[in-house]
């Protein structure tokens, strides 16, 4: 007597169950993978987002270098009755020592110049062929020399800013970061919501925890929290 055996073949392929199993298998690999993939991309988005920080306040010091020991300032002006004043973001130097491409009169830098985690560069009204308005994208902190009297006095004064040498913890004073508008203060950390450009002097914290990047006059940059950028004031007060 023989014993026929049957064995299936790949022409029989796989049973419905069996490709239900798969397809399950599959889609619980991608919901666990998906999470950690997204969150990934964010870290590395900071991280680019803080080199180019650092690149800018590496940037300063060589500003300074050239303007005897005067660090950009947070904004200047002609004259005392000039209607039109120029900031951190829209400086000439700034432009030129960072070697970035910009267009309309320095207020749109060159895409891969800002943050990739920032809004603006998906929103048609902030973002086009040229590049991106970067004062939705990065913004200077506009307590740095507001101590000057009245040449940093808003109505009157023709500048505000600061020299190095003037700085006496500069580890621990902020000079720019993720921003929404191209001049940020303390009073308005906790306006921050959401993403949205143009909110007026707030900074964005837009980074994974609600962090935001910030680079200081040493030099260094780091992630701070919006509950920790509020409860330490003396790192916006300069001096």
């Amino acid at each position: 007597m023989f014993i026929h055996h049957t064995n299936r073949t790949a022409s029989q392929g796989f049973t419905l169950i069996e490709l239900l199993v798969v397809i399950s298998i599959i889609s619980l690999l991608i919901s666990i993978l998906l999470p950690a993939l997204g969150q990934a991309r964010k870290t590395a988005n900071a991280m680019k987002c803080a080199t180019l920080l650092r690149a800018m306040g590496t940037v300063n010091v060589v500003y300074a270098n050239d303007f005897k020991d005067w660090a950009a300032p947070n904004w200047w002006r002609e004259s005392p009755s000039a209607s039109k004043r120029y900031y951190f973001v829209t400086n000439t130097g700034i432009h030129e020592r960072l070697n970035v491409t910009t267009a309309d009169y320095g207020a749109r830098w060159a895409h891969g110049f800002a943050c990739p985690e920032a809004t603006a560069l998906t929103n048609s009204s902030w973002s086009n062929t040229d590049g991106v308005i970067i004062r939705g994208v990065y913004g200077h902190n506009y307590h740095v020399g507001s101590l000057r009297g009245a040449d940093s006095n808003w109505s009157t004064g023709t500048i505000s800013g600061i020299k190095f040498s003037e700085l006496i913890k500069p580890s621990e004073d902020l000079n720019l970061a993720d921003a929404l508008d191209q001049q940020i203060g303390y009073t308005y950390v906790n306006n921050y919501v959401s993403d949205n450009p143009q909110q007026n002097n707030v900074s964005a914290f837009r980074h994974l925890g609600t962090t935001f990047n910030a680079v200081f006059f040493d030099q260094h940059v780091q992630r701070i929290s919006q509950e920790d950028a509020h409860a330490k004031p003396e790192m916006w007060y300069i001096n």
